[in-house]
This record gives C-alpha cells, structure tokens and sequence, in this order.
C-alpha cells in the first residue's frame, strides 16, 4: 500500500478479471485524490461472445451493462461520477 495518494488513477483492461469489483473500486478510491477512470468490458455483442468463449477455460470473466455499472457504483455510495458508452466498452469517470 503506498504512503500516499494519486492525484489521478487509471484502471484500465482489469474490471475484467476481478470477482469482486466493488473492493476494487473502493481501494482505488481511497488511492485517489482527484480523479479516477476505470473501463470495464461491455456484455453482448459479437465480440463480448468471442472473449467469453476464448476464455472460457483460463480465467473467470466479467462483463457489465450499463445498469450493472450503475448499481456497483450506487451500491458503494459513489455519488459523483459519469459512464460514457466508449465502442466495447464503458468508461466510467469518478470524482473523489
């Protein structure tokens, strides 16, 4: 753990991977001072398909919708943040 926080955090390719995307969140967070940006995988389309299949026998992986990143956020009383539809993904910003 450092000694000090990040003005900025950038958490990019790993929502993906994690199980338990709120601890995430929340130690990122307490990272922050500033700004926090973070991507995570949107699900359905071809290409969602085509990584889950790919991966169905290395690795657990996580997709979200757009409901699904609000409900995270919400549930982890994130008040001031914004989600921006990016091509495949979901690109969240967070203001600390």
């Amino acid at each position: 753990t450092p000694d000090h926080k990040f003005s900025y955090c950038v958490i990019m390719g790993v929502m993906d991977y994690i199980s338990n995307p709120e601890e995430m969140i929340l130690k990122v967070l307490s990272l922050t001072q500033e700004k926090a940006f973070f991507s995570f995988p949107a699900s359905g389309g071809l290409l969602a398909f085509q990584r889950k299949v790919r991966y169905r026998n290395r690795c657990p992986l996580f997709m979200y919708n757009r409901n699904q990143i609000e409900e995270l956020f919400n549930k982890i009383s994130v008040k001031d943040y914004s989600i921006e539809e990016i091509s495949r993904d979901y690109f969240v910003s967070v203001n600390v």
